[in-house]
């Protein structure tokens, strides 16, 4: 539900900024942190994992 504010978060965070980043999304790591917080924030990312369900599971 968005309200996890924690270490869990943060590693997260720093797991979707690597990501971010190894895509080329994200020109850097402090780019990648700025953007994934951005994205979780703004409930992208679980829209984004919510449509990724629905495809598994059909």
């Amino acid at each position: 539900d968005g309200s996890i504010r924690d270490a869990r978060l943060d590693l997260v965070v720093a797991n979707a900024a690597g990501a971010l980043c190894a895509a080329g999304i994200a020109s850097g790591f402090d780019d990648g942190i700025e953007r994934a917080r951005a994205l979780i924030g703004s409930g992208a990312a679980l829209t984004v994992l919510r449509a990724l369900q629905q495809t598994s599971d059909r």
